[in-house]
């Protein structure tokens, strides 16, 4: 069996501080399902990029 901390996004391995609260990855995921927009058109200058945003919605 792998290690699962290998599946996690970059800035959550081994224990590391999180880049961006939980609370901004949840609200950019509650962002994207009403209003329809694609990942890449999360606005960055108020959510974290959305690499992160969506690395954690596809491990949930």
């Amino acid at each position: 069996m792998g290690d699962h901390r290998a599946d996690a996004p970059a800035d959550q391995r081994a224990g590391a501080d999180p880049v961006h609260p939980f609370r901004e990855i949840v609200d950019a995921i509650f962002y994207i399902d009403p209003s329809g927009c694609s990942w890449r058109q999360l606005p960055v200058d108020s959510r974290p990029p959305w690499q992160t945003v969506y690395g954690w919605f596809r491990r949930w």
